[in-house]
């Protein structure tokens, strides 16, 4: 046998670990394994952070395992008094992935606290998630940032590392993430008022700016409402974006601070947040059950075309007066209480029934302009909320409708009936599950008159308003009267027929089309002179003719006024409508 062939079988016999003829223990054959050499990168991170002003003994840790924790093993440090924080450490990886975080206790918790949360038919709706906010509610603050801002730790830096950790967790390719990613940062830029170059670095200055300050709160006030129901990422910076400006000026307009504004979570700003999820394409019925929908407003407009179906009650005291319409068959119902005593009618309209047309002054037009039909229906309505906008038909006038949905439940609404006047019984009605309440307002007086056959009166003299007086008044209007059976109080302006006694009040206004107009009104009892009616002659052309004057109001001011719409629910109507009605037989 050659040489070199055994010394090969013998080597590899003692490789092999069996050992049965080998006279040499085997933990004494030497490691023939190489050394392994390790090397060692020092890290350093230095930065700032802020959130509403600089955070002064703040810990920041690097995340290493990225768990959102800081553990023992993991750098750590304190921010000095200006928020400025140095942290060294050392690890086997020359470019490693972390989280930076910083965690404090904040002076005040966690206020933000919406009514609800916005259970909505989002579509692909996914489940509600109660949203972390910055500050927790026992006061203590976490704030995350990426190797990728530098140092800045903030509110900014914040919303980007959550984000961008929700895009790899739904599993986003590289160049969709890239995509969204620089998204967010134009959300951001304007957001904030930053420039794109240095859009992470905030200052310590800039964080307590009223800007800034505002957007984190609405920023999280938004978070709260939508509680993760929407399947888009940037959901909250998306829809901040577009409605920011209209939140400032209802934040205005309610004289609110931004606090304030998220903490009272105002039905206005969820009016803005639905028309834009709408818009968005996001939702198709309101987001909240006190938004009146489209259906519910076709069906209150469909109420308010000839006033059937609703209800309404104007009450002064011990004087009140009631009124309701049903459309099949047409009929109108009218009640009144005075000091104990109760009476009223029903009245049977005819579907053939003579509707004297008026035309109204429209000043746009400087003339008289016949409506298209009567009542005023709504020419061009736009919807703002729950707030139907519309001219006077015939004007350029604003009419304004808003509704307010009641649960009937609700113990708004069981406060209202037991707050009703006792002899209606409304506390004994089966109330529908949901009601409309009306306010009305018409933003200027508008004058109307029979179109074609409006009734004149002749006037002797050029008329003089620095002349016109009480008898003036009565040998215009009343020829027919002889001067002994009228008492006059030039002082007062007013005068009073001596066989029935009733006493009139006149007063010289100007018109809407900036003419002489006198107002007679009878004079009442106190209790019953806002429902006094009015008679309008108007001076144009020598003469004087008679006209209607609907005078501007705001109803919403007016909490003894209710008009109640019950929606397509014609069959209640119909049933309340009896109701009343055996209030008058009885």
């Amino acid at each position: 046998m050659k040489k070199g062939y055994l010394f090969s079988f013998v080597y590899l016999a003692l490789l092999s670990g069996c050992g049965g003829s080998s006279d040499t223990p085997a933990q004494d054959i030497p490691d023939q394994k190489p050394p392994v050499s390790t090397t060692e990168y020092n890290h350093q991170v230095a930065g700032l952070a802020v959130y509403q002003g600089a955070l002064s003994g703040a810990s920041i840790c690097i995340d290493l395992n990225q768990n959102l924790l800081c553990d023992n093993d993991e750098p750590t440090t304190v921010t000095d008094v200006n928020g400025h924080y140095l942290v060294d450490w050392k690890s086997e990886v020359e470019i490693p992935e972390y989280y930076l975080l910083a965690n404090w206790t904040a002076l005040t918790a966690a206020s933000i606290k919406p009514e609800k949360v916005l259970s909505a038919n989002f579509k692909n709706a996914q489940p509600i998630q109660a949203p972390s906010s910055v500050v927790d509610e026992n006061g203590q603050g976490m704030l995350i940032a990426l190797p990728e801002h530098n140092g800045a730790i903030n509110g900014l830096t914040h919303i980007k590392a959550t984000r961008l950790a929700t895009m790899k967790l739904q599993g986003l390719s590289t160049a969709e993430i890239q995509t969204q990613s620089a998204e967010l940062d134009g959300y951001l830029a304007f957001l904030y008022g930053q420039q794109l170059n240095s859009l992470y670095q905030l200052s310590a200055a800039q964080s307590i700016s009223d800007r800034v300050i505002t957007v984190e709160l609405l920023h999280e006030y938004l978070q709260q409402i939508i509680a993760g129901q929407v399947d888009v990422i940037l959901i909250i910076e998306l829809l901040l974006t577009n409605i920011y400006d209209q939140f400032e000026i209802l934040i205005d307009t309610l004289n609110l601070t931004p606090q304030q504004f998220v903490q009272s979570n105002p039905l206005d700003a969820r009016f803005i947040i639905n028309d834009e999820l709408i818009l968005l394409g996001l939702i198709q019925q309101p987001i909240d059950s006190q938004i009146v929908s489209f259906e519910e407003w076709e069906a209150v407009m469909a109420n308010l075309s000839d006033m059937s179906n609703v209800f309404t009650l104007n009450s002064i005291g011990d004087f009140h007066i009631f009124s309701m319409a049903k459309s099949q068959p047409k009929s109108t119902l009218v009640g009144i209480m005075d000091a104990g005593q109760f009476f009223g009618f029903v009245r049977e309209d005819s579907p053939n029934e003579n509707i004297r047309q008026q035309e109204c002054w429209n000043s746009q037009e400087s003339n008289w302009v016949k409506p298209n039909s009567n009542p005023p229906l709504p020419i061009a309505p736009d919807i703002q909320g729950n707030t139907l906008n519309l001219v006077y038909e015939g004007t350029n006038v604003p009419i304004a409708i808003t509704v307010e949905k009641y649960d009937t439940t609700a113990e708004i609404w069981q406060s209202f009936l037991s707050a009703s006047p006792s002899f209606l019984k409304l506390t004994d009605i089966e109330w529908p599950a949901t009601i409309y309440r009306l306010y009305f307002s018409q933003a200027e007086d508008v004058m109307c008159r029979e179109a074609d056959s409006y009734e004149t009166y002749e006037y002797a003299d050029v008329f003089n308003p620095a002349t016109f007086d009480t008898l003036g008044v009565i040998s215009t209007f009343y020829s027919y009267i002889l001067p002994d059976d009228v008492l006059i109080n030039d002082q007062a302006n007013t005068y009073t027929f001596i066989d029935s006694g009733a006493t009139y009040e006149w007063k010289l206004l100007t018109s809407p089309n900036m003419l002489p107009l006198i107002e007679v009104t009878q004079q009442l009892a106190e209790n019953k002179q806002q429902n006094a009616l009015s008679s309008y002659y108007l001076y144009t052309d020598g003469v004087f003719i008679e006209v209607e004057l609907h005078e501007k109001f705001n109803y919403v001011d007016t909490p003894s006024s209710l008009q109640l719409s019950f929606g397509d629910n014609y069959e209640f109507g119909n049933h309340l409508f009896q109701t009343l009605r055996s209030l008058l037989i009885n």
